[in-house]
């Protein structure tokens, strides 16, 4: 979205869990014993390849992604540890849950294969949450009050996309409040995550008199809500 855009909601948002794989083998000279080392490095650069084999779901959307692997400790050494960070998605909890359990199998069974042992550790998770039709219309009549604003849409779609603020969100709706995610856009060359994205400064106060806005409105109307 080029900067001056607003989205006042999203949808399509994703349940996440990553997780941490530690591996642990026996180091032995590569050359001279390789059968008496267990390499945590090929235990883990099976899981990693086979992490991407697994079935995708027939109920909604699914993600994997392997983003770090560490592992050894010389060139001509059979490595005894590796360490890896991955993630699964899914679009519903359940279906996230079918990612979480195919990946630990997966991981454990590339373990099993290579003879070595795994920990397995949850590094962090996100949930779905469905924003309030009340606050895109209390978003979108808010961005009349700010002159920089050229074009607005009621959503925008996150897919594949997560955010851990939704704990939060999930929170307020239980307690009766409202909630959105406001997504204004930023002009740049590349997408994020990428060594080439950078933000446009100038929608930051593009940012802050929305922000203002929204709260001056969402006040003056009593009403409980989660921006």
């Amino acid at each position: 979205m080029p900067t001056g855009e607003i989205a006042c909601g999203v949808t399509d948002l994703i349940c996440t869990t990553k997780m941490d794989a530690t591996f642990e083998g026996v180091s032995a000279h590569a050359g001279g014993s390789p059968d008496s080392g267990k390499n945590a490095l090929l235990a883990a650069c099976n899981a990693a390849i086979n992490l991407y084999a697994i079935t995708r779901h027939s109920g909604g959307a699914t993600r994997v992604n392997v983003g770090v692997l560490q592992a050894g400790v010389g060139r001509n050494v059979i490595a005894p540890n590796a360490f890896m960070k991955f993630e699964v998605r899914g679009s519903t909890p359940e279906i996230n849950e079918f990612m979480v359990d195919r990946a630990m199998k997966v991981v454990e069974g590339a373990a099993a294969m290579n003879d070595v042992k795994v920990g397995v550790g949850t590094a962090g998770e996100c949930i779905a949450v469905d924003v309030d039709p009340e606050m895109i219309a209390l978003v979108r009549e808010a961005t009349g009050l700010v002159p920089a604003v050229t074009s607005v849409r009621d959503t925008v779609s996150m897919t594949g996309g997560a955010e851990d603020c939704t704990f939060f969100m999930k929170r307020v709706q239980a307690n009766g409040g409202k909630v959105t995610i406001i997504i204004l856009g930023t002009s740049g060359k590349s997408v994020p995550h990428n060594s080439y994205f950078d933000v446009d400064e100038t929608a930051l106060p593009i940012a802050v008199q929305l922000l203002s806005a929204v709260t001056v409105k969402a006040l003056s109307r009593d009403a409980g809500c989660l921006v």
